[in-house]
C-alpha cells in the first residue's frame, strides 16, 4: 500500500548522506554519523578506515598507539562508557608519539550521546578556532 516503500527510501537517501565505514560499529550510529560529518574534512566524506576496536585488538592504550601512530590522514577516536555516554576526539593531524602537544585548530571534542555537543579551541577576542596548537597529546610511556 501507500507509504510501504518508506523505510527503504530512506536508508537509500541515508547512505548517500554520511559516509561507509568499512566495518561495523558498536559505538558510532548512523545519526552519530550524520552530525559529526560536517566538521571531519573533505577526505572522510566518502568514507571511514577503522584502525583500532578494543572488542577486536583488546583493551591497552600501547596497542591503540600503535595503530595510530604514523597514519597519514584525519581520525576520529570513539569512547563508550557503562552508562552509554559517548565522546568523540576528532584529530586532523598525523599522530606521532610525543611529549609535545599537537593537532590544529579543526580539532574537536564531540558528544555523540545522550544529546550532541562540540568542543573546540576557541580564540576569545575573535570567537574563531584558535591559533595555539595545544590541541591533542599522545604519549603512550606515559600512559596518555
Amino acid at each position: 500500500g501507500p507509504g510501504s516503500d518508506g523505510p527503504s527510501i530512506c536508508m537509500t537517501i541515508a547512505a548517500g548522506l554520511i559516509p561507509d565505514l568499512d566495518s561495523k560499529s558498536s559505538i558510532l550510529s548512523a545519526p552519530g554519523l550524520f552530525l559529526l560529518q560536517a566538521f571531519l574534512p573533505g577526505s572522510c566524506h566518502t568514507g571511514l578506515k577503522r584502525l583500532y576496536s578494543s572488542k577486536h585488538d583488546g583493551h591497552s592504550l600501547n596497542r591503540l598507539g600503535n595503530s595510530v601512530i604514523g597514519y597519514k590522514g584525519p581520525s576520529l577516536t570513539l569512547f563508550k562508557d557503562q552508562l552509554g555516554r559517548v565522546i568523540a576526539l576528532l584529530n586532523t593531524d598525523q599522530w606521532r608519539e610525543t611529549y609535545m602537544f599537537q593537532g590544529d585548530q579543526h580539532a574537536a571534542i564531540f558528544t555523540l550521546a545522550p544529546r550532541f555537543s562540540c568542543m573546540r579551541v576557541l580564540d576569545k577576542s575573535k570567537g574563531q578556532p584558535s591559533p595555539k596548537t595545544n590541541y591533542v597529546y599522545l604519549n603512550t610511556s606515559k600512559g596518555v
